[in-house]
This record gives C-alpha cells, sequence and structure tokens, in this order.
C-alpha cells in the first residue's frame, strides 16, 4: 500500500517537473501566427508567442506597421523572460539571411523587451523559412537558450494584415 502510494506520488513529482519545464518551439509545436487589433485607434499587428507546457507565456513576437517620416516600416518586438543577459541583448537568427542583434531596451515584472526594424529581406526569409530562432544568454550561467517561433502560419496571416484596412498609420 504505502510503495503504490509513493509510486504514484513520484509519477505526479515528476509531470509536475515535466509541465513547469519551458519548451522550445518547433516546427511541430506550431505558436498560431495571428493578427490582434486591439482597439479602432491603435494599429494592429501580428503575433505569435512561445508557452510552457503548462500555458505560461514564455515569449512574445509582434510586428506592426510604424510611419518613420516619409516611409511606413515593419517595427518587430521580442519580449523575453527576466533572467537574460541586457548587455548580451537578443539574436533573431532567420535561415538564409542576416542575424539581427537587438538590444533589450526595458525590462519589467512580465520581461524584456527588444524592438528592432524588420527589413524586407527578414521577412523574406520568414515567408520561405520554417523557423526564426531567438538566441539568450542567461544572466547567472552565460548558457545560451534558442527559443524557436515556427513560421507555420505566418504568410497568410501576414498576407492578411498587410492590407491597409489592417493597420491605420
Amino acid at each position: 500500500m504505502i510503495r503504490s502510494k509513493l509510486i504514484a506520488f513520484i509519477c505526479i513529482l515528476v509531470l509536475t517537473i515535466f509541465l513547469m519545464q519551458p519548451t522550445t518551439n518547433s516546427a511541430a509545436d506550431n505558436p498560431v501566427w495571428r493578427i490582434v487589433c486591439l482597439s479602432e485607434k491603435k494599429p494592429c499587428y501580428v503575433a505569435a508567442n512561445i508557452k510552457t507546457g503548462s500555458g505560461s507565456v514564455v515569449s512574445i513576437f509582434t510586428i506592426k506597421k510604424q510611419k518613420v517620416k516619409l516611409r511606413t516600416i515593419n517595427l518587430a518586438s521580442l519580449q523575453v523572460p527576466l533572467g537574460y543577459h541586457i548587455p548580451s541583448g537578443i539574436k533573431v537568427i532567420f535561415k538564409n539571411s542576416k542575424i539581427i542583434r537587438a538590444k533589450l531596451i526595458e525590462c519589467n515584472s512580465k520581461g524584456c523587451r527588444a524592438i528592432f526594424p524588420l527589413e524586407a529581406e527578414h521577412l523574406a526569409a520568414m515567408h520561405k523559412g520554417d523557423e526564426v530562432k531567438i538566441l539568450l544568454t542567461d544572466t547567472k550561467t552565460r548558457k545560451k537558450l534558442v527559443l524557436k517561433y515556427s513560421l507555420k502560419g505566418f504568410s497568410k496571416t501576414w498576407a492578411n494584415f498587410d492590407k491597409p484596412s489592417r493597420h491605420q498609420l
């Protein structure tokens, strides 16, 4: 009787630990790229996130259109958890494209955020690729962590977003 209770306890403990571990997304995990419109007064944006096994958000990747002087640029934002080395910043790695080295610009209780322009070359890589990798450095251990955003569904979402009615500038 005691042995079966101990085995049940260990199974529950192992399952709990497994569910609490952050996961990195792969193409199979498939974060949902979606269009987010908070109000008619604010522009819409495209977003995806990475969650832990228990459903907590680990990272958020957003892209919006931003008017700068006389042109419109695609502005990306990445939110990552606290505990990463701020001077190291974030490396955003696209398949067959230049790496973006984004600086973390602000941190709060939800995590730290980096904002960077997303050039046409990077958008093209997102349309053609299967994932975007985000490289972070742990503050304490200096070990690298890779977060992977699947690009499955990105092109279709972007095509719907890239209509003038979806963003007010």
